[in-house]
């Protein structure tokens, strides 16, 4: 029997964590990850976890450090979880994603600040304010 599920991304500056929920078809998704993982930037590669298993090595492509780390996740939900159909997929908006990968100041006065407000009217689905 296939389990629905929700993976949730979390894409900061130097680290990705991941988790995959159980998310039944009428009702909330459950708190409590079936499955989760986490890379994290280290030199010129990557070192991916996912449960309890130990890092393993992951080299990066240059000028897309996320690109192979989520192309890795994706495999390793498709080989290892077979059981799982992922009904979609959420990103924890806190940073610039692919706009801005260094450190920025938020502020009224630069295009980091417009860009931020809206996205987050986007996503509240409020485009006026």
């Amino acid at each position: 029997m296939r389990t629905l599920a929700l993976l949730v991304v979390n894409a900061g500056s130097s680290s990705v964590k991941f988790a995959v929920f159980a998310y039944p078809p009428h009702g909330e998704p459950a708190r409590q990850p079936l499955h989760d993982g986490e890379a994290v930037a280290s030199g010129n590669g990557a070192s991916i976890r996912f449960d309890a298993e130990p890092h393993g090595s992951l080299p990066l492509v240059a000028g897309d450090p996320y690109r192979a780390v989520l192309a890795r996740i994706a495999t390793w939900i498709r080989v290892q979880l077979p059981h799982i159909t992922l009904g979609a997929i959420a990103h924890r908006v806190v940073h610039g994603g692919a706009w801005y990968v260094d450190p920025v100041v938020v502020e009224p006065t630069n295009e980091a600040w417009v860009a931020a407000r809206a996205a987050v009217r986007v996503l509240r689905g409020n485009r006026d304010g």
